[in-house]
């Protein structure tokens, strides 16, 4: 096998081995997105709806 041969071969499994981090990095990025998204809606549903001050209505106005 020459150089070039093997220096070919050697690119071809960085590239397989990049390849494979691609793919593991977009799977973390795509949970972190994916659970945050369900944080943030977990979070929408579990605070009050009476946090909000309530408004004065005229009829109780002085």
């Amino acid at each position: 096998m020459t150089d070039e041969h093997r220096e070919l071969e050697r690119c071809k499994q960085e590239i397989a081995y990049l390849k494979q981090l691609v793919v593991q990095l977009s799977e973390a990025v795509l949970r972190n997105i994916v659970e945050g998204a369900d944080g943030r809606k977990n979070r929408n549903v579990r605070e009050p709806l009476g946090g909000l001050p309530k408004r004065k209505s005229a009829e109780n106005s002085p």
